[in-house]
């Protein structure tokens, strides 16, 4: 009898050496790199321009709202101790914007829209369909006081919290702060990223691609990532490999809070990244990860401009597995969101899976219902499975397989772009 089939993702080498005593778990680098994050200050910005953006302060009404006391029906306002009413005066109209003039004098009613201003002196509403019109005159039942009506504040009262600090704001919220009369919003500003993308064997994409090249894919993905996720791209740039080249490249940037480099970060003679870093003032905070793929990422920070540096492997699944694991994390943080678990959920896997026995596995995988299914392809140059890919699984180190049916934890891709969040 043969036991569960265990799923061996195609693609991942296990001629492996020993890790670096200096690389860090997922969660332990996050820790370090989660210091140098602290919300970047607040700017004001327009309602209208607020989509997407964190709030650094709450948002309080100027108003009351509903800003008047108003009729919740088209009908009659009167007043709720004169009834019932047989042939009473109507004598005028209160619409929305024209109000009544005066007050509702007694024995009489007026005619009355949704949501216009209810006269003073009546204190209901009753709508149209109980009406009985007899030219100016009208009878109508008996209503209790309040009928039908809203009253000033019931909602919300001036100076109440309409929309609380740390929220990323959606469609939704602007809906409560234009009604509060609110013309705009205390904002976190939104990080700034650049890109350099380190080879000579790179091209731009389009161009044609000569022997030993490959077509730029970090130059697309990784501005669509940080885009996705609420920031904003700064410059994006190719450096040939050339350890003065990079120095002067990354020297020369425009201000940005984070710069991605991809590539350059193994040990060879065409490997400059790190001496690059190194040259410019920025510290290593993460020196490797204990983690397939990206064990080669390098995590630097420099303090005169504050910025964040990530030095990603050049191989495209490994670069992106990084920059959705700790990147996107980063720019959250950046915008004033909080960051719990680098993952998003937990799931039940389709299949038992093999963990590596000393490195943690970001594998691509599929949702199958409540479960998730591990996909062959794990290489990290093996580009189709991750479209294939609705999530990544994070699965610690470990010496035996892990079972069907057993909790995982899971970051569905879908999840990178930026939500809206309340704290």
């Amino acid at each position: 009898m043969t036991g569960p089939r265990i799923d061996e993702p195609a693609g991942l080498s296990t001629d492996q050496p020993p890790p670096s005593p200096s690389a860090l778990a997922p969660g332990v680098a996050w820790s370090r790199i989660a210091l140098h994050c602290t919300p970047l200050p607040a700017e004001r910005v327009p309602i209208a321009d607020a989509t997407g953006r964190v709030l650094a302060e709450a948002v309080v009404s100027a108003v009351d709202l509903p800003r008047e006391t108003n009729s919740a029906m088209d009908g009659f306002a009167v007043r709720a101790a004169e009834g019932p009413y047989d042939a009473v005066p109507i004598v005028g109209e209160s619409r929305a914007g024209v109000p009544l003039g005066g007050e509702l004098p007694p024995g009489s009613v007026a005619r009355i829209a949704t949501g216009a201003t209810l006269p003073a002196g009546a204190d209901a509403v009753v709508k149209v369909e109980d009406a009985v019109v007899d030219g100016d005159r009208v009878s109508l039942p008996a209503v209790p006081f309040g009928n039908n009506v809203r009253v000033a504040g019931e909602d919300l009262a001036a100076g109440g919290t309409v929309v609380a600090a740390g929220t990323r704001l959606a469609p939704h919220h602007l809906v409560a702060i234009a009604a509060a009369g609110v013309p705009s919003v205390s904002v976190h500003r939104r990080p700034v990223v650049s890109v350099v993308v380190t080879g000579d064997e790179i091209v731009p994409p389009g161009a044609p691609v000569g022997p030993g090249q490959v077509t730029d894919v970090h130059g697309i993905a990784l501005p669509a990532l940080v885009r996705a996720a609420g920031a904003t791209v700064g410059e994006v740039v190719h450096a040939g490999d050339d350890r003065a080249t990079l120095v002067a490249i990354l020297e020369g940037l425009a201000p940005a809070d984070l710069v991605l480099v991809t590539g350059g970060l193994s040990v060879g003679r065409h490997d400059h990244t790190r001496p690059a870093l190194a040259a410019i003032g920025a510290e290593l905070v993460v020196e490797r990860l204990l983690l397939r793929p990206g064990q080669p990422t390098a995590v630097a920070v420099r303090a005169d401009p504050h910025q964040l540096w990530f030095g990603l492997a050049g191989n495209p699944v490994s670069a992106f597995a990084i920059a959705a694991l700790l990147v996107v994390p980063a720019i959250r943080a950046l915008s004033g969101l909080p960051v719990g678990a680098l993952t998003s959920a937990t799931a039940p896997l389709a299949a038992a899976v093999r963990p590596d026995p000393v490195r943690w596995l970001a594998l691509r995988a599929v949702r199958r219902g409540p479960e998730v299914q591990v996909l062959q392809g794990q290489g990290s140059h093996m580009v189709a499975a991750l479209a294939e890919a609705s999530s990544l699984v994070l699965l610690p180190p470990g010496p035996e397989p892990l079972e069907a049916g057993t909790p995982v934890d899971v970051l569905d891709l879908d999840r990178l772009a930026a939500p809206a969040t309340t704290p």
